[in-house]
């Protein structure tokens, strides 16, 4: 097992005592624990920071093709509209001998 020195004043060698008292762990197991926690919940953070950016510009992508196909939506019903229109006119013109055509 490999050891690592660090040096730190007299007060903050008795702040990572006590905190580490706190947490009912020696000090070496708080420190390890702080510094791996923290660098997952950074990296955890990160990605959940560059999903959110991805969910947001893929949510605005369907939110623009859904607004074309409303819109193409719409355009068929007129086009629709017009055609029955135009079959309810021509119908209505024809004489009564065209009546079964």
């Amino acid at each position: 097992m490999a050891q690592i020195n660090i040096r730190v004043t007299d007060e903050q060698k008795a702040l990572i005592n006590k905190l580490a008292k706190e947490n009912e762990k020696s000090i070496s197991a708080y420190i390890i624990d702080k510094i791996c926690i923290e660098s997952v919940y950074q990296n955890d953070s990160k990605r959940i920071d560059e999903t959110k950016k991805d969910d947001e510009g893929l949510i605005l992508l369907l939110m623009k093709q859904l607004e074309q196909k409303d819109m193409q939506i719409e355009q068929l019903h007129k086009i629709i509209y017009n055609k029955d229109t135009k079959l309810l006119e021509y119908d209505s013109k024809k004489s009564w001998w065209q009546f079964w055509k």
